[in-house]
């Protein structure tokens, strides 16, 4: 299950102890590096679905076929419709 997930790589965060240590203070880039490591090991949340029933589904994908599937992405698009959901009605009916 871990293989699916990208790993944070200390060796591309920058090491306190090189030449950029003379620049900036090491313990400031090893403060950053933690808060990097703190950011990007944080879940994020999937996006939230549209909804759509079928009684919905049915026009859309009808007026798709008669028309084309990008007019009916505008003519239907206060629903926030995706054209490759509007391809997949349309093939349906």
């Amino acid at each position: 299950m871990y293989k699916y997930f990208r790993r944070i790589q200390d060796d591309k965060l920058p090491d306190p102890f090189r030449p950029l240590s003379a620049k900036v203070p090491s313990q400031t880039i090893t403060k950053t590096n933690q808060q990097v490591k703190e950011v990007l090991s944080c879940a994020k949340k999937r996006g939230t679905y549209n909804k759509i029933y079928a009684e919905d589904k049915a026009p859309i994908g009808k007026y798709a076929s008669e028309h084309s599937v990008a007019k009916a992405v505008r003519k239907f698009k206060g629903k926030d419709l995706k054209d490759s959901s509007v391809r997949d009605w349309k093939n349906k009916s």
